[in-house]
């Protein structure tokens, strides 16, 4: 193969990556978006009990969006038939209060069933430049889970929306 050959081989293949790239920020998928699992210290807090069975999801990414969901707990991970499966998310913010319109929703998609479930204010912390909100909410597995297993969750404040989807399964 010429040299000629070569260098328009290499330039057609980086064309290719950046095409691809591309294409990928343009369906709005981060590539920085890195999910980190960590166990869940088991607290004897009554309401924010969790087992060692829990998770914990870091949400890191070079594009923040306003609200920022940056954390993502789920017990138990490895969740059974008959189970309730707790979801706690946390939330940072810039907005210095938290309406009674801001909400956080959660969709859990099972094989080809969801189940919408909603998330209560737990707490509030933080200082006037940056809010950070714990959120909780529920739901129970009624069946099995055969191949696939996603929660998403979607926050919105006065700020705007964002959403996370983690795949369990």
């Amino acid at each position: 193969m010429s040299q000629k050959q070569k260098l328009t081989l290499l330039i057609i293949l980086n064309i290719l990556i950046f095409s691809l790239l591309s294409f990928l920020v343009w369906q709005n998928i981060e590539v920085s978006h890195i999910l980190k699992t960590n166990p869940l210290q088991i607290t004897n807090h009554k309401e924010n009990q969790m087992t060692d069975r829990a998770k914990t999801y870091t949400i890191i990414t070079q594009k923040p969006k306003d609200p920022q969901i940056i954390e993502v707990k789920v017990d138990p991970f490895d969740v059974k038939e008959g189970e309730t499966q707790i979801v706690t998310v946390k939330i940072k913010s810039t907005s210095p209060t938290v309406r009674s319109e801001d909400y956080v929703k959660g969709l859990v998609v099972i094989d080809d069933k969801s189940v919408n479930f909603p998330f209560e204010l737990k707490k509030v912390e933080g200082e006037e430049e940056e809010t950070i909100t714990t959120w909780q909410g529920s739901w129970q597995l009624d069946g099995s889970i055969e191949k696939n297993f996603q929660i998403r969750i979607l926050a919105e404040n006065e700020k705007g929306e964002n959403t996370v989807t983690i795949t369990l399964k």
